[in-house]
């Protein structure tokens, strides 16, 4: 018989479940007490979040790449003073062709040479890294305390890459402003560059910087061969110019001496000799200084450049959180919910203690 009634006691009916679940509302309706204050404190603490929030300033920069018609010859190659360029046929990559510009913009050698490049604030000049470092540690946290770069000192305007603790800082700056900037291609072959912060004008100052060195970076890419070609023809023109002179003045000097030497009875093997020198100078020269004029109207052609096309306007737009009332109802909601879970955990603690001791 006890073991039939034990077993009538394992069964669980609908009857049962039903006064259990009666029997638990009525615990969590003894404990309204407790309930209602937890969910008045969340409220409480919606009302002071959405007070303490900062508004959110949004920069956007629209601008188009330029283009470049490819080099057609190296000039020395034409010359015959270099080996043949790997970009003939059109078949040559460069960096901005291999890859998106809006990956080349948003990496870290891009972000590092702006971050640590100046620019005019407040009738003052100063890096852009301690300008961001400044407004991020005059930033505060609910409790008025300073939630970023604490204690960190300013750039002193020399970069060392052997000093950890200055890569580490400013890699941390790179990660950080990383999070808050946005690249992508809009509409239009138009691309879009975005960057927010609590700062009202640190984004424009920012972009700004940011389309500059990218623009600079991007045209000496597209150029440094055109470049290295046109200081090498330089020099060698300028060399050849040097020893020409220096021919002219030999033969006028033989000449002068003796008079007889322009003679066609009386040819002089020096004179002779200076007069072929100079002809084949002259000859090299010329060929040098139309290589020269050719290779600049090249690089003329690979000049490309980036266009802005709108740039952000003072004063920013800004952007907040959630309104007052929804975080409020947020902060209200979840502390009800964690209100039951805890009255609920004890109820059945409680259950469960008393079951496993009968």
């Amino acid at each position: 018989m006890n073991r039939e009634a034990a077993g009538d006691e394992d069964i669980v009916t609908l009857k049962g479940l039903i006064l259990k679940s009666f029997d638990f509302l009525s615990y969590l309706k003894s404990k309204w007490f407790w309930i209602i204050p937890l969910t008045c404190v969340g409220i409480a603490f919606g009302f002071f979040y959405a007070k303490k929030q900062k508004a959110s300033y949004e920069a956007s920069i629209l601008f188009f790449v330029q283009g470049a018609k490819a080099a057609t010859i190296s000039p020395l190659e034409a010359l015959g003073l270099g080996p043949a360029s790997s970009d003939a046929g059109g078949s040559g990559k460069d960096i901005f062709e291999a890859s998106d510009i809006t990956f080349i913009m948003a990496s870290a050698p891009i972000l590092e040479r702006t971050l640590l490049s100046k620019v005019k604030f407040d009738d003052q000049e100063n890096f852009i890294i301690n300008l961001f470092v400044k407004y991020r540690q005059a930033e505060r946290n609910l409790l008025g305390k300073q939630t970023a770069y604490l204690d960190q000192k300013l750039y002193n305007g020399v970069r060392d890459s052997s000093d950890l603790s200055q890569n580490l800082f400013i890699r941390s700056v790179i990660q950080d402003i990383s999070s808050d900037l946005k690249v992508e291609k809009a509409s239009s072959g138009l691309i879009n560059g975005k960057f927010k912060s609590t700062h009202p004008v640190f984004p424009k100052y920012f972009l700004e910087k940011l389309i500059g060195e990218t623009a600079e970076y991007y045209v000496y890419t597209k150029t440094a061969s055109s470049v290295r070609n046109i200081k090498s023809l330089q020099s060698q023109a300028d060399s050849i110019r040097r020893v020409m002179v220096g021919t002219i003045s030999s033969t006028a000097y033989s000449a002068d001496a003796d008079p007889n030497s322009v003679r066609p009875n009386v040819v002089k093997v020096s004179y002779q000799k200076n007069q072929l020198d100079n002809t084949i100078l002259q000859g090299t020269y010329q060929t040098l200084a139309g290589s020269l004029v050719a290779a600049r109207i090249e690089m003329g052609k690979q000049m490309p450049f980036i266009q802005i096309y709108e740039r952000p306007v003072l004063p920013l737009g800004s952007t907040k959180g959630s309104s007052i009332g929804i975080s409020m109802l947020k902060f209200g909601f979840f502390a009800f919910i964690v209100s039951i879970m805890i009255f609920s955990s004890i109820y059945y603690y409680r259950k469960i203690s008393v079951y496993l001791k009968s």
